[in-house]
């Protein structure tokens, strides 16, 4: 039975610009043979710590593999 994996991957580039999503889906594509990345609207995560507001920015890398190693 195949298993569908999600890898929330951070987004630190300028919009319009993204290297290190590119390079990840490259390297997910030539491993599993195929990604889905939803990359039009970055999600954004809103936090608080200590008082202050933290953020991030996150795409969605959705993956098919048959076999999960859990080690």
């Amino acid at each position: 039975m195949p298993y569908l994996v999600e890898i929330l991957l951070p987004v630190s580039h300028p919009r319009g610009s993204r290297p290190n999503v590119d390079l990840v889906r490259d390297e997910l594509t030539a491993k599993f043979g195929g990604v889905t990345l939803h990359v039009n609207s970055p999600a954004e995560g809103l936090w608080c710590d200590d008082g202050e507001i933290e953020r991030d920015r996150i795409v969605v890398a959705e993956l098919m593999t048959p076999d999960l190693d859990r080690a």
